[in-house]
């Protein structure tokens, strides 16, 4: 006698399996969302903390500063060439700090911003802000010059990557009135945003390193700086999907081209 087999009983395992998974994966589900809440919550501890750090160091440094210029202009003719000098590196260097504070500041807010309000953004306008802000003397001709006037995307990111791009052109810039082009094309699933400028460029053996933070180009001008604007618009390029690079040779100037998804 041949024994029969029940076919149902193959498809009850299968179910019992199939719950088996579901619960499992509802129970990874809710572990994950439970992490996920306690990362935002480390996140925003984290950014109340910089505040608070920045707040803090804000005030004793511009009191340092606007003590150090009160002595230097009480003192005025009775103070020597050589403590002038001191009381221009004490001033200097709370100018330095105060940067390297809001730089800091910057980069934390960066780390968890939200960028996915978008707006349509008009780069001629945003390009001039960004021009009268590091450039207010005008010395530097700098302009929109691009195929794609207005694109759509997070007006906070793209107003930190354009201002520290430009800013960054004109700090490194080896002659007092050079010209920086901003322009943006668009592709399929992407726009291609870039600043160039007429400057020293930058060597190929600084070219990574010059996105990491608190470092500069090893042959660059010896200007005051945090190091900290072009990591500042990595982070931001990363937190949006897309992608920066950099073409440049000693002496020939220097293209930094953001791609960002559309």
């Amino acid at each position: 006698m041949v024994a029969r087999t029940h076919p149902t009983s193959g498809h009850g395992a299968a179910l019992d399996e199939a719950t088996r998974l579901a619960e499992e994966l509802r129970r990874v589900n809710a572990e994950l969302e439970a992490e996920r809440a306690k990362l935002l919550e480390i996140n925003a501890e984290l950014e109340r903390f910089a505040d608070v750090a920045a707040h803090d160091l804000r005030s004793p440094l511009r009191a340092m500063s606007s003590f150090a210029g009160l002595l230097r202009r009480r003192l005025g003719d009775r103070a020597t060439g050589e403590e002038l000098e001191l009381l221009d590196h004490v001033i200097g260097g709370a100018g330095r700090l105060s940067a390297m504070v809001e730089g800091i500041l910057a980069m934390a807010k960066a780390r968890h911003q939200d960028f996915t309000a978008t707006e349509t953004v008009d780069l001629p306008t945003l390009v001039g802000e960004c021009a009268d802000l590091v450039d207010p003397s005008q010395c530097h001709h700098i302009a929109f010059d691009g195929a794609v006037p207005r694109i759509k995307t997070s007006p906070t990111a793209l107003r930190q990557i354009v201002l520290n791009l430009v800013s960054n052109a004109v700090k490194y810039h080896d002659r007092p009135a050079g010209r920086i082009i901003v322009r943006c094309a668009a592709e399929a699933d992407a726009y291609r945003l870039s600043v160039s400028d007429d400057g020293p460029g930058i060597a190929a053996s600084d070219q990574a390193r010059i996105f990491e933070a608190f470092e500069t180009g090893a042959n660059a001008p010896r200007v005051p700086s945090t190091g900290l604007g072009l990591a500042l618009v990595r982070r931001v390029v990363d937190r949006l999907g897309g992608e920066v690079t950099l073409r440049s040779r000693g002496g020939e100037g220097s293209t930094f081209e953001v791609t960002l998804p559309r």
